[in-house]
């Protein structure tokens, strides 16, 4: 009887160690860093680091998970679903609650590529004639805030005009039902649409000396555990920063077969596009101006900015391209 008790707990306690076992991930896929990524040129420096094998170089397996903005992008990092994302320095600002559970690591690309898309309408041809019509946007993204902006430049407020908010995949679709008068969004959206468009339409500027900051952004408590693939992934786009600035011919055609861009449009993006890997004091003074504008929309938010953008990762991969001021 004692032997079959003794056979009987060994099956037990094996079965319960095969269940633990079965439970962990497999050495290869805790290796895996997965990015929650928009799929854009201002991302380009993250896309020609894995297409050139950089990112291998540095010990680095990664999976990215596409998305049609950096706002999708930043809530599927804040659903958990991965520790590293890439977003503008405005979708920080729209989630100010959950803004200390990140760091912002580096500045990727700046970019001027935002502009109104506008079925043709004989009543609308400069910016000032938008006044009192209904524009599409992206709300919580780099486009709401640089839209208020470009709109005061040009006389309008925004009780002057009615903002709906939608996904760029969403903008056509409400443009053909007659739910807004134009859109506003930044490229290849604007680009991708006017190619499909069936009759006239506009395309008026909507961003000229105010670009806004793409960002890598990672979460604090995974910091706190992976510094080398941390400074890992930094020491790879920092190569990738370095191809795109010199290889200008090149790159156009690893971006053009990735995103499933045109010539003609590559040459138009790329003088709207700085790559970087850097933390300037300028993003620092964009994000005030962000939060001042925030306040003002009885949202009152306090933000510590130097604590959310976490200098001490690029001051071991790119010292030279931080230039914030500590106090």
């Amino acid at each position: 009887m004692k032997k079959y008790k003794f056979i009987s707990k060994l099956m037990t306690f094996t079965l319960l160690f095969m269940l633990v076992l079965g439970c962990q991930k497999k050495p290869n896929e805790m290796d895996i860093l997965e990015i929650s990524l928009y799929k854009g040129e201002v991302s380009a420096p993250i896309y020609v680091a894995d297409q050139l094998g950089y990112m291998n170089e540095e010990g680095l397996k990664l999976r990215f998970i596409e998305f049609d903005s950096g706002k999708l992008a930043f809530e599927d990092l804040k659903a958990g679903n991965t520790k590293i994302t890439t977003a503008s320095d405005s979708v920080i600002l729209s989630n100010p609650n959950y803004a200390d559970n990140v760091r912002i690591l580096a500045v990727l690309s700046t970019a001027e590529i935002i502009e109104f898309f506008i079925p043709y309408d004989p009543d609308i041809n400069t910016i000032n004639d938008l006044l009192g019509h209904r524009i599409g946007t992206t709300r919580g993204s780099a486009s709401e805030y640089i839209l208020e902006s470009h709109l005061l430049l040009n006389g309008i407020t925004m009780d002057q005009v009615e903002l709906i908010d939608m996904n760029p995949p969403e903008m056509e679709a409400n443009l053909l039902a007659d739910n807004v008068d134009a859109v506003y969004s930044w490229n290849p959206n604007i680009y991708n649409l006017a190619q499909d468009w069936k009759g006239d339409y506009t395309i008026l500027e909507g961003q000229r000396g105010n670009p806004f900051y793409f960002l890598l952004i990672a979460d604090k408590g995974w910091l706190d555990t992976h510094h080398k693939q941390t400074i890992s992934l930094l020491s790879a786009i920092k190569k990738g920063v370095e191809y795109l600035r010199n290889n200008e011919k090149s790159s156009k055609s690893i971006l053009m077969e990735r995103f499933h861009l045109d010539e003609a449009y590559m040459d138009y993006s790329w003088t709207r596009h700085f790559y970087t890997l850097s933390l300037p004091q300028s993003l620092v003074f964009a994000m005030e101006n962000q939060l001042r504008w925030i306040n003002r929309h009885d949202k009152k938010v306090d933000l510590d900015f130097k604590s959310i953008i976490d200098d001490s990762w690029l001051n071991e991969v790119n010292p030279q391209g931080v230039t914030i001021i500590r106090e």
